[in-house]
């Protein structure tokens, strides 16, 4: 199967070879309807516990179908923490940070309310986003999309042994993105985003005079909330994520 496309389907059941499973409603109408799959083709399923096994389609219709698990292809790995603070976005502009947050290694999406939030949210919808965009991009685990809170609540409860990393706006002292490597290696990664409008200036105060703060720069121009998302995620993942231990 190297050189052929498998789809992958995540599956909460635990998994074992030799053993079938009942698809649920959903799992079923993804790969009957979105991915055309039929009977006795092969897919890959996965969770986080057990890792990804080749399983092979025993029945599938619209709203129901089994599987039977063949071989483990691959074994769990050891999950990094990184968590991304982010206030709700235009609907489009939102899949965009999910589904590429996902590809980046984001293993918590953690919605904030600000004094400039003016986009609402489908938690449905978002964790929907979050699991395909899982199953397209090859990792194991699903990251969580935990629900909205204030702002100020999230702060409040921060561990301050655990670093936030604060995209600032222009104008605003902060390091340079590539001098806080030192100060986040080893530990989870955590990066806040402000909303469409950026932060007032009350909620900047408060944020900068919080002792795990990390106030960074992402370069002279002021980038779009979804644009920060991802380019933290990528400065970040490369200098101190798990990119550089890949082979």
């Amino acid at each position: 199967m190297p050189n052929k496309f498998v789809p992958r389907l995540h599956v909460c059941s635990r998994l074992c070879a030799h053993k079938s499973f009942v698809l649920t409603k959903e799992q079923a109408h993804y790969l009957r309807v979105v991915l055309r799959l039929h009977k006795d083709e092969t897919v890959f399923v996965f969770n986080d516990q057990q890792g990804q096994y080749a399983a092979r389609i025993v029945s599938l219709f619209p709203s129901k179908g089994a599987l039977y698990v063949l071989q483990k292809t691959r074994d769990a790995e050891k999950i990094y923490p990184v968590t991304l603070l982010c206030a709700p976005i235009a609907r489009d502009r939102l899949r965009f940070v999910i589904e590429k947050g996902t590809e980046l290694g984001t293993t918590c999406f953690q919605m904030v309310s600000t004094q400039n939030t003016n986009a609402s949210i489908s938690f449905r919808k978002t964790r929907e986003h979050a699991l395909y965009a899982t199953q397209q991009c090859d990792r194991l685990s699903v990251p969580k999309v935990e629900p909205i809170k204030p702002l100020m609540d999230v702060l409040n409860k921060w561990p301050r042994s655990t670093p936030l990393i604060y995209c600032t706006e222009r104008g605003i002292d902060g390091f340079r993105i590539e001098a806080i490597d030192n100060r986040v290696k080893g530990l989870p990664l955590s990066i806040l985003v402000g909303p469409e409008g950026g932060f007032c200036k009350e909620e900047h105060t408060y944020i900068m005079q919080q002792p795990y703060t990390l106030a960074t720069k992402l370069g002279r121009h002021v980038l779009r909330a979804e644009t920060a998302s991802i380019a933290a995620l990528s400065i970040l993942q490369a200098m101190a994520g798990t990119w550089h231990k890949e082979a």
